[in-house]
């Protein structure tokens, strides 16, 4: 597998090892969710394959009588490393 992010190949294993997983279960993207070698998908849908391969919600919720979970979206067009949390995601949170 090729270190590089946001490859399909890497997103149909993720696929798979999710699905394998017991539910209830949530994903969030993050930084190596985005395209880093291909500028144009980065900033027009840095998240189309997150998407199409593990699913629309990029900041699920979980909640039941005995605990909430959140998922964070730290996906950053602008960011080649490391992932960030905005105020309004704060707040959210």
């Amino acid at each position: 597998m090729t270190s590089r992010s946001a490859r399909t190949a890497q997103f149909i294993e993720a696929r798979c090892f999710l699905d394998a997983l017991p539910k209830p279960r949530i994903a969030a993207p993050g930084n190596h969710d985005v395209p880093l070698y291909n500028p144009l998908a980065r900033f027009l849908c840095p998240l189309v394959k997150y998407r199409r391969y593990i699913g629309n919600t990029v900041e699920p919720f979980y909640g039941d009588e005995q605990m909430a979970v959140v998922g964070v979206n730290t996906a950053r067009s602008l960011t080649i490393k490391n992932g960030r949390i905005n105020r309004r995601q704060l707040d959210r949170i």
